[in-house]
């Protein structure tokens, strides 16, 4: 009796002992699958942010493009201008709206911020008291302004931490690499249309226009690697991206090529600035339209993976 008793004592404790390690276990793994399933949300909840960012800073560099070739004589540009002042106004309540879903305070003072530069810029550039020299210094700034906003975006949301190579480098593709060369490419527009307009080119326009065309090789090769790297990851993204992304190194070679022949190496400006501001932008709207690919190719990983964390947590309930 003793001995039976003995033993029943020693299954009760082995069972109890084998069912704490099991319970410890299986709440570990749903820690870590809550964590997963919070880290794909909190990287959801930052795309929309990011995405209007991204629009505020197409919609700034227009405005400075039109800026210059309308200071540089080109009166035409005027109503073209004053429009695409409506269109910033539009894109930067679509910013502080979004950035109202963030848990960080200071981006939202950093998004009130923009909109006072802005209000500023634009007024100066309306009432026409600003040189156009300062005017596209300024327009350069507030984008500068905005890819740092963009970039704390991207922090404070964990999209820099993807942990995925496929979502890390689309992520840094999209929203890095990509809004570089807009950048890029959108103050070679604004610049190049000022030069045409006056129809002078000078040897410091010569001298920076060269050293932009060597920033934008960079930035276009940062943007062939990432984009490399996030199909070799996963094959499923290449025939997604392959259309846009042929047709945005087409246009922008075309573009670099423009810029070179017509403000670099030409004699005397020979292109009206008008022309030359259609074929740079036509050029810019590829590059967001490859953009746009990526960022949908992006938000389905992330919604992925959230519904597999979450799915994978509600397996872990049922069989705990």
């Amino acid at each position: 009796m003793f001995k039976s008793s003995s033993l029943s004592t020693r299954l009760r404790w082995m069972a109890g002992t084998i069912l704490v390690l099991a319970l410890t276990a299986v709440g570990a793994l749903l820690h870590r699958q809550q964590a997963d399933r919070e880290t794909a949300q909190a990287e959801l909840d930052g795309l929309a942010p990011a995405e209007a960012l991204v629009a505020l800073m197409q919609r700034t560099a227009e405005h400075r493009g039109l800026s210059a070739t309308l200071m540089a004589g080109d009166a035409s540009f005027a109503p073209k201008r004053q429009a695409k002042q409506q269109e910033v106004d539009a894109a930067l309540a679509t910013v502080n709206e979004a950035m109202a879903s963030l848990p960080d305070a200071n981006l939202r003072q950093h998004g009130a911020a923009l909109a006072t530069e802005w209000k500023a810029l634009e007024q100066a550039v309306a009432h026409g008291g600003m040189a156009p020299a300062e005017s596209f210094h300024r327009h350069g700034l507030l984008v500068r302004q905005q890819l740092r906003l963009l970039d704390e975006t991207l922090h404070v949301s964990t999209l820099t931490l993807d942990p995925t190579a496929q979502g890390y480098n689309l992520i840094m593709a999209t929203y890095q690499a990509m809004p570089e060369v807009a950048e890029v490419v959108g103050q070679l527009r604004g610049y190049g249309s000022g030069v045409l307009a006056r129809r002078e080119i000078r040897t410091d326009d010569r001298v920076w226009i060269a050293r932009t065309l060597d920033r934008y090789d960079e930035t276009a090769d940062r943007v062939g690697t990432l984009l490399d790297r996030a199909t070799a990851s996963d094959a499923t993204i290449a025939p997604r991206l392959q259309e846009p992304r042929v047709l945005a190194q087409r246009l922008l070679a075309d573009a670099r090529a423009l810029v070179e022949a017509q403000l670099l190496k030409a004699e005397t400006p020979a292109m009206a600035s008008t022309a030359f501001f259609g074929r740079m932008t036509e050029a810019l709207q590829a590059q967001q339209t490859l953009a746009a690919a990526s960022f949908g190719v992006l938000r389905e990983h992330l919604q992925s993976r959230r519904d597999s964390a979450q799915h994978a947590l509600v397996a872990t309930l049922v069989a705990g």
